[in-house]
Order: C-alpha cells, then structure tokens, then sequence
C-alpha cells in the first residue's frame, strides 16, 4: 500500500518557486593505529524509493605512531523486517565476502598507513569510504560505524518509502527559483507495488504548474486546483496501475516573490 505522499517546498527569495538483521562490512587494513580516532559522514540520513541507491561518505582517520599503523572502518546495516536482499557496501577496494560480512583491504592510496612517519613524530592518516545501502523493502534501515581507532562511531539512517518522486528525491524537498523564471520538474509514478493508478497533483501558495500535453503513460486531467495523473484514458480510478517507470515534466512559473508548495500523492 503506497500512503506516502511527496511535496516540494520552494522558498522564493526575490525568487519564484516550486515547491517538490545484521549485514556488515568492512573496510580494514592491516595494523593498529594509536590514537586520534575520528569519523564523520557527509549525510547522517537519506530517504529514498525502494530500489533507489542512498549514499553517504564516511571519513575516517587516526594519529599514528608509526609508518605501518592502519584503522578499519566497520559498516553494520540493520534491517527492517521485510527486507532479504539489502546489503551495504563500502568503496574500498579488494572486497572478500564470507556469508554475511564483506572485507574490504584497501592497498591503494586510500590505505591509512601513516605515510611519511618519522621517528618521533605522530601523523595523522584519513581516507573515505562511499557507504551504499539499496533498499528492498519499506522502512528504516540503519548502518552503524565504526573507527576501530577509539572506537568512534557514527550512523546512517534510511527510509525506504513507495512514494512517488518529485525530481531526484522521494523525500520532502526544497527548491528556489527566480521570479519571472521557469523551474523544470519531473512527477515520477511509485513502483508497482505501491498498486497507486491514480496521482493527485495539487499546488498552494504563488505560482503555477504548467503541463505539457497528454502523451502514453502520462494522462493529465484538471479537476478544480488540481491536476490528475493517470496512466491511460480509463475512467479515473479504474485505469492500469503505474509501474514506476512512468513520468510527466511540468514547470513552474511565478511573477512574484513568495513560497510555493506542489504536492503528489498517490491513491493506493
């Protein structure tokens, strides 16, 4: 059952708007760092359509004591109940994988072996991991890492939804624009089991959306301020379900500054 709905916020600045388990890895290498242990990702969270890539960059780094010390990054995923086949995975290098555990040993110039160490002096190694989880199933998925080094962890969390799409994101998102300009976004149907076959798509704030003609796949009908988005010419409701590959461009246009808001939701 699809019960998400997507909107788009878009804040107009003297600008026009639109608004639209345990499965581990790890990256290792092979030594012990001393001390210094630090880890950061670019993006603590992603919501994303099951099927749909979320992505995170993890930094990890130590102080070494000698030219030889490494640190292993660890990547933990926990899965909601009705996922079987989401794995995540790291970018290093030469992965091996044993059951459920994948190890990565990075012997490339992402290795944390303090390079250039000298004899009474600490330095300070890093490297990055692009963290990928691609959801199966609906819900929250959550990695969890791990800097060997002080063990300093940091998380990752993903919400899977069924929802459409408004542009890249199927999460609630902002846009800004300059009045008097068109912004350009794309309506994405939800996949298949979301059973969605019909799409509301309605509008508030300043600003319109303008449609572009009826074309297979994207059947638009305007009923009072909303637009409805049907796959064929069926009565409303009773036409094919979306089989999330469906999609309709559209652009808004404002003359004025304000804030616009365009929400879809499906019907299922």
């Amino acid at each position: 059952m699809s019960t998400k709905t997507t909107f788009k916020r878009v804040a107009l600045v003297a600008a026009a708007a639109l608004a639209i388990g345990g499965i581990s890895a790890v990256s290792a290498n092979a030594g012990t760092a001393v001390a210094g242990g630090t880890l950061t990702v670019s993006s603590s969270s992603s919501t994303v359509r099951v099927g749909d890539a979320a992505t995170t960059t993890a930094t990890f780094g130590f102080t070494s004591a000698a030219a030889s010390d490494t640190g292993t990054l660890t990547a933990a995923l926990t899965k909601p109940t009705g996922s079987t086949s989401a794995v995540v995975a790291l970018s290093a290098a030469h992965a091996t994988t044993t059951g459920d555990t994948v190890v990565q040993t990075s012997t490339t110039v992402t290795t944390l072996t303090a390079a250039g160490w000298v004899v009474s002096t600490h330095t300070t190694a890093t490297a990055t991991n692009t963290v990928t989880v691609t959801p199966d199933a609906v819900g929250t998925y959550v990695v969890t890492l791990t800097n060997n080094v002080g063990a300093v962890t940091a998380t990752f969390t993903i919400t899977a939804v069924n929802g459409p799409k408004i542009g890249s994101t199927a999460a609630n998102a902002t846009a800004t624009a300059v009045v008097g300009t068109y912004v350009a976004e794309t309506f994405a149907a939800a996949p298949t089991a979301a059973g969605d076959n019909v799409y509301t798509i309605t509008s508030t704030g300043v600003g319109s959306v303008n449609y572009p003609p009826n074309a297979p796949g994207a059947y638009l009908t305007a009923i009072g301020t909303s637009e409805i988005w049907t796959k064929d010419q069926s009565a409303i409701g009773t036409g094919a379900t979306f089989a999330g590959t469906e999609s309709v461009g559209a652009s808004v246009y404002s003359a004025v500054a304000g804030t616009q808001v365009v929400t879809i939701k499906g019907n299922s």
